[in-house]
């Protein structure tokens, strides 16, 4: 629930970063309250994308990731199970990092605060959390095995774990081009 509730806050950032990029925003967004509290400022700064790719769409698809993970930890096969459960405590440690390193990106760089980022910050320490609890100590313990195991395919792997991981830049980037060409084709109507 946390992963998802993330997932719709990454899809409005992005649709916010888009409509500012391409100067297509009706308004002030929904989370500008003052010069400091200003998604705006955030979300239209250099450090909100990565390659040109916004974050918070590489954070959108991430969360699905998540989701998937968790969801194929519950599964009846003991063994995979417990790899996907392993696979989502260290999607959901990494967010958890990315959200310090965003955090204090925002603070010392942009001097500006995004309501949602804010938010999304507190859940992803919520979803470590919870994560962290559904786990086994066993399952916390991570060595090159585990790492190995997420490129082999068959019972003893998660390859789909790594056909996932390497979809997260490659969607991003495609969805990125998509988004620019549709915004520039409404932006020739616009100006027309």
């Amino acid at each position: 629930l946390i992963a998802f509730i993330s997932f719709c806050i990454c899809v409005y950032l992005t649709r916010n970063h888009y409509s500012l990029v391409y100067g297509m925003s009706e308004g002030k967004s929904l989370c500008n309250i003052s010069s400091y509290l200003n998604c705006d400022a955030v979300d239209a700064s250099p450090y909100s994308r990565i390659f040109g790719v916004p974050i918070a769409l590489l954070g959108a698809l991430t969360h699905i990731v998540l989701i998937l993970s968790v969801l194929a930890g519950w599964s009846d096969n003991a063994a995979k199970a417990s790899l996907w459960r392993k696979a989502s405590l260290a999607l959901a440690i990494f967010v958890a990092a990315m959200s310090v390193i965003m955090g204090a990106i925002t603070i010392a760089k942009i001097a500006a605060l995004c309501i949602f980022c804010l938010t999304l910050y507190v859940l992803s320490f919520l979803q470590l959390f919870f994560i962290w609890k559904t786990t086994e100590p066993k399952e916390r313990q991570f060595g090159m095995d585990f790492f190995q195991r997420i490129f082999r395919g068959g019972p003893e792997g998660l390859s789909w774990l790594a056909i996932f991981l390497v979809a997260i830049p490659a969607l991003g980037f495609l969805v990125h081009d998509m988004a620019k060409t549709n915004m520039a084709k409404s932006m020739g109507g616009f100006n027309a």
